[in-house]
């Protein structure tokens, strides 16, 4: 089998050497499947650095006044030129590493430019996107030259191009077509939302590393206590605007953000022993209520059917303060220190299983 990661793996991993794809990479150098990035991807990521590093400039500069307050000084940003070939050199080695490669471009990659003249899938067709895509293209062109020869696991969140919808994990009917035409059984390729999903399916963790977070879990203290660590951990936490669009609430959302989170039940998903003690990739289930930023015209329109509730119509001349009470479910990377007995938690993803109650 092969997972072949898009570029959007990496958005939260930019250096690909955080817990999660270094487990991933882990259990390919074991020889349980092979890791493929296609060559689009490495340049994708590489043409993303300075931006993302004038990103986080800009946050950094937003916070140096506190940081000095605390004697404290701000990390510096590599953004220069010497910076960005670092950057490639380091991701080109990296996945260059055991049971992972990078694929170089197909012999058809020319295709792209011919689907992107047609609209057709994996391109983006209609809206301020129409026309877009052409990476996208090309990573499913690599998709088609390996699935004739291994099964493929294609792991990305752009569900709205590879997938038949923005909620489904089935492959597009082009995308299918394209299979068919090459004599590629349909079921060859899976498509996985998220590197977690992919963890959850295909990364076993060691026997004696699951005994101890079993362990961990089944312990009422303990588990109370990392309930109160995700729920202080989800205060705050930004719902992308994807993952609003998704939702699909009927109105125009402008933010939202976790605020009060209940947590209910933790899942362990996978588990790597550290030195330190373990990290946990766990899944919570809980109940939550969202804050959201909306419209006055959509505010003042919303019925009393709707699960919307306004608390601030008013809340600056043209946005209305919103709350909405939903389930959720939360993705998690957990940092466990045995000596300290502390977890640190992280939350790497927010679903929302049924989509707005009401």
């Amino acid at each position: 089998m092969i997972a072949v990661l898009d570029t959007n793996v990496f958005r939260g991993d930019v250096y690909a050497q955080r817990s999660q794809l270094r487990a991933v990479f882990e259990r390919a150098a074991s020889g349980a499947y092979r890791v493929v990035v296609p060559r689009i991807c490495v340049e994708e990521l590489v043409r993303q650095f300075p931006s993302r590093m004038l990103e986080l400039e800009k946050e950094v500069k937003a916070v140096s006044e506190a940081l000095r307050a605390f004697g404290l000084r701000a990390p510096a940003v590599p953004r220069n030129v010497e910076a960005v070939a670092e950057y490639r050199d380091r991701l080109e080695k990296h996945l260059g590493e055991d049971g992972c490669e990078i694929a170089e471009y197909p012999a058809d990659a020319y295709l792209a430019a011919e689907w992107t003249a047609q609209r057709r899938k994996p391109i983006k067709d209609g809206g301020k996107e129409d026309g877009k895509g052409a990476p996208d293209a090309v990573v499913w062109l690599t998709v088609l030259a390996l699935a004739r020869d291994e099964d493929i696991v294609l792991v990305t969140a752009n569900r709205s191009d590879f997938a038949e919808g923005k909620q489904s994990s089935k492959l597009h009917a082009t995308l299918l077509e394209d299979l068919k035409e090459r004599q590629i059984e349909t079921d060859r390729v899976e498509l996985v939302p998220s590197l977690f999903e992919f963890m959850a399916r295909y990364v076993t963790p060691a026997e004696d590393a699951k005994a101890k977070a079993e362990g961990l879990l089944a312990d009422e203290a303990t588990r109370e206590t990392l309930r109160a660590e995700i729920s202080d951990a989800a205060q705050w936490y930004q719902v992308s605007h994807r993952q609003i669009e998704e939702w699909a609430l009927g109105l125009d959302i402008e933010a939202a953000h976790l605020a009060d989170v209940e947590v209910a039940d933790i899942e362990l998903v996978a588990v790597e022993p550290r030195k330190e003690g373990l990290d946990l990739s766990l899944r919570a289930s809980c109940d939550a209520r969202v804050d959201l930023m909306i419209w006055k015209y959509d505010a003042y329109d919303l019925s009393d059917e709707q699960p919307i509730r306004v608390y601030d119509f008013d809340w600056n001349e043209s946005m209305a303060a919103a709350e909405i009470e939903q389930e959720i479910v939360l993705e998690l990377q957990c940092d466990y220190q045995a000596a300290k007995g502390q977890f640190g938690v992280e939350i790497v993803g927010v679903e929302f299983p049924d989509g707005a109650r009401g």
